[in-house]
């Protein structure tokens, strides 16, 4: 399967880098840092990460529905939210 991201808004396109830089950025503040995550911590990080590139592969697919870039804008508020408690406590 192809990714169609000709066919996505400026819009959309922003939103979707923003989400996998979000992303990227989390998952290596998660390797860099020295003391150890409890397992809660880090199925939550990694879930609300998932969340996200899921919803950028089905941004993908659909072309940009509505509905998937009112997913994606809830889940990168949601792991903005859980980064910034478990990580920066």
């Amino acid at each position: 399967m192809t990714k169609d991201y000709d066919s996505l808004s400026a819009e959309e396109k922003l939103l979707i880098v923003n989400g996998q830089t979000l992303v990227n950025e989390t998952r290596e503040k998660v390797k860099m840092r020295t003391k150890a995550l409890d397992l809660t911590c880090r199925f939550q990080l990694r879930d609300d990460c998932k969340a996200i590139e899921k919803c950028i592969q089905k941004l993908s697919r659909s072309g940009g529905s509505e509905p998937d870039m009112k997913k994606l804008e809830l889940a990168i508020i949601r792991l903005q939210t859980s980064a910034k408690g478990i990580l920066e406590s």
